[in-house]
């Protein structure tokens, strides 16, 4: 799929689709290395003047970005979800390394500092989980969501960073 302009002189967007080939008169792409999430390719998309069937669009011409815009909530709800999820396996594995972990006579997890960062790591995630299920909500019900999701990507991806952190330094590495 392929978010264009088909009327740059006035700028509205329409959403291209050709499910069935890019081999198309004028579309070439090249994909490029990279780390992090592979579960989607990313590359360069090469478009000379190419023309598209009306049977390849997708939704009302002419209201292709806003169309967009309202996936993109979805999409931000997706990365709030495994934010969450993957801090909350992080704590899991942390907190069982801090009850196996003997350090100064006793448990790692015994420590009131310890204690304290498991807290408030869970707290964050707690919170994380809740308001990305509160949005979800109000997405099943239709209602208006976009600032609700927003704030919750930003709290997740933060939250993320911040009990990932926690984690390393729990395993006793330091965290530039």
């Amino acid at each position: 799929m392929l978010a264009g302009r088909n009327r740059p002189e006035c700028g509205v967007w329409r959403i291209l689709a050709d499910r069935r080939s890019t081999d198309a008169a004028g579309f070439s792409y090249r994909l490029l290395d990279k780390i992090g999430n592979w579960g989607s390719d990313t590359g360069l998309i090469f478009l000379e003047d190419v023309r598209v069937p009306v049977a390849n669009t997708i939704g009302e011409i002419g209201r292709g970005f806003q169309q967009q815009m309202m996936q993109f909530q979805d999409e931000r709800l997706v990365a709030c979800v495994t934010s969450y999820a993957g801090a909350q396996v992080l704590w899991e594995k942390t907190r069982k390394y801090c009850e196996e972990r003997k350090l100064f006579g006793g448990r790692l997890i015994d420590m009131q500092v310890t204690k304290f960062k498991l807290v408030e790591m869970l707290t964050q995630i707690t919170a994380a989980r809740e308001l990305t299920h509160h949005c979800v909500r109000k997405r099943i019900r239709a209602e208006e969501a976009t600032l609700e999701i927003s704030m919750a990507k930003l709290f997740s991806g933060r939250m993320g960073r911040h009990v990932s952190d926690e984690c390393i330094q729990l395993h006793g590495a330091s965290v530039t």
